[in-house]
């Protein structure tokens, strides 16, 4: 640890070291790179270290880097939002100059082109050189690709699938063969790189932080046998990457026409996925980092620009029982307030339950699943359902307490599943998620049959799912008529014959096979 003494001298000089920083202010490191990369604190020079056994490359900071901590730390305190606080905060063009006289003297600048080590703090987003000019997603001239939470690449750029993956054509359809493990694997010139493994364990790094192991071979796609052996080897001997906002890497790659490259790979993290940027190493990374600051921004452009693609999926459609009746009845400022408070219960439970919002049409929703490394996307799906009766249970009793003259509140829900195309259509400021093909329409038509706040799912749902997975699941048919009902327990039965089927049925939905879920096992929780 360093001694307080020299600390306060070196201060005194109006140079401090990150590990200095670090120290006088009490934040992690973690936090000392994302005031950088919000453009808080300008980036650090960095020069030789000049200490025997030291660190070869060591980062300065301004003493003036303290006092802009605390204040972004007390302005935080006071309640501003991070985003204001840079806004306050954010470097003027003189700090860096006032930076460049406070390297010690003897501490050599870093050569062009040298890399820094992984370990360095990221470069400031500082104020782009033409006022209101700001990098977007469509200028990046890196290359860049996002990956989903099964590491498959859901987007690239040219210069991705050109200079690195080694492609000129574009993404596969079918999103089970874009494992991002699998596209570096086949790019045959990157293995000439003498970094090639390091790239591969950056990335398998990043999946052991979140996945456990037994999830690690659903992730390498279809490789060869000799690629399953070396990427389970990968998977051990990698280390598991922490950092947030954004982990970053030096790595020299072989290119296409055998130059060897000096990059600084950076992967930002959303909850959408993992968005990965290579920049060259001498390259003014100041643009970059201001657009990756801007993390609303980057995940809507990139899932905008995403291609559509192939997969398996689940759909939950939800209708609000008697809506009419609830506009007719109900002041307008209360039906609305009314429906804002069905849909606001919901959006707490889409996360845990890997759900994406797909539609909101004023009385119904439209949720999609898709697969998962750790989780069956199908008993996410059922127990999403049950969460969802449960938030409106619980949003009827507060209404039924102001207006106990309403009818009771039900959601009716409707599950099916298949393999769509799955995509986005762009409006204005906004985009709105799609699934082209028979699960999403049979999900609505499903919802529309449901009476009094049941969950009707395809038969074809219950049946994608592993035994263990579905053992948890309490579900089975009612029949009978008016004068009596049987409740038949893991039983499916045609549409037609499902008790109180008021609604009329084309030959198709009569016909389809279905069930009714009621509950979950107390284990079964997510």
């Amino acid at each position: 640890m360093s001694n307080p003494l020299d600390i306060r001298n070196r201060a005194v000089a109006a140079i401090l070291t990150s590990k200095d920083l670090l120290q006088l202010t009490g934040i992690s490191r973690a936090t000392l790179n994302n005031y950088i990369a919000l453009g808080i604190l300008a980036r650090p020079r960095v020069a030789r270290g000049t200490a025997p056994g030291g660190p070869t490359r060591i980062g300065y900071f301004a003493e003036e880097a303290v006092e802009r901590i605390r204040e972004a730390q007390r302005l935080k305190a006071s309640g501003l939002a991070m985003s204001d606080v840079a806004a306050r905060l954010r470097p003027q063009a003189e700090t860096a100059a006032s930076l460049a006289a406070g390297v010690p003297p003897g501490a050599a600048g870093a050569a062009a082109g040298e890399r820094a080590p992984a370990d360095q703090p990221i470069a400031s987003p500082v104020a782009s050189p033409l006022p209101g000019l700001r990098l977007t997603v469509d200028e990046l001239s890196y290359p860049a690709y996002l990956v989903n939470a099964n590491f498959q690449v859901d987007w690239w750029n040219d210069a991705a699938a050109e200079r690195l993956f080694g492609r000129a054509r574009g993404l596969a359809a079918e999103i089970e063969t874009r494992s991002v493990f699998q596209l570096l694997l086949e790019a045959a010139f990157l293995r000439r790189s003498g970094e090639w493994r390091e790239l591969l364990l950056f990335h398998a790094g990043l999946a052991k932080t979140r996945l456990p192991p037994e999830t690690v071979p659903r992730l390498f796609g279809r490789p060869a046998p000799v690629d399953a052996a070396l990427l389970d080897e990968l998977y051990q001997e990698a280390a598991s990457v922490w950092s947030r906002p954004i982990a970053e890497r030096s790595l020299a790659l072989a290119r296409p026409d055998g130059q060897v490259e000096e990059l600084r790979l950076y992967a930002s993290f959303f909850r959408e996925g993992i968005f990965f940027v290579y920049a060259p190493s001498e390259a003014d990374a100041r643009g970059l980092l201001e657009l990756l600051a801007q993390r609303q921004q980057v995940i809507r452009s990139l899932l905008r620009r995403r291609l559509p693609y192939l997969t398996p999926l689940v759909v939950l459609a939800l209708q609000l029982q008697a809506a009419e009746r609830l506009a007719a009845e109900l002041a307008p400022e209360d039906f609305f307030q009314l429906v804002n408070d069905c849909w606001g219960a919901l959006d707490p439970l889409a996360r845990p339950h890997h759900a994406a919002q797909a539609r909101h049409w004023g009385s119904g929703m439209v949720y999609f699943f898709f697969p998962q490394p750790d989780r069956d996307h199908h008993f996410n799906a059922i127990a999403f359902a049950i969460a969802v009766r449960q938030a409106i249970a619980r949003v009827n009793r507060a209404w039924q307490a102001r207006r106990p003259w309403l009818p009771p509140l039900a959601v009716n829900q409707g599950l099916a599943d298949g393999r769509e195309w799955f995509g986005a259509f762009q409006t204005a400021g906004s985009f709105e998620f799609v699934a082209l093909g028979d699960a999403t329409a049979r999900a609505v038509r499903l919802a529309t049959f449901a009476q009094g706040g049941a969950v009707l799912a395809a038969k074809s749902v219950l049946a994608a799912m592993p035994a263990a997975l579905q053992a948890q699941v309490r579900f089975g048919t009612r029949r009978g008529d008016a004068a009596g009902q049987v409740t038949v327990p893991g039983a499916f039965a045609a549409l037609a014959n499902l008790a109180g089927m008021a609604e009329p049925l084309n030959a198709e939905d009569a016909t389809l096979a279905v069930t009714e879920v009621f509950d979950l096992n107390e284990q079964a929780a997510p």
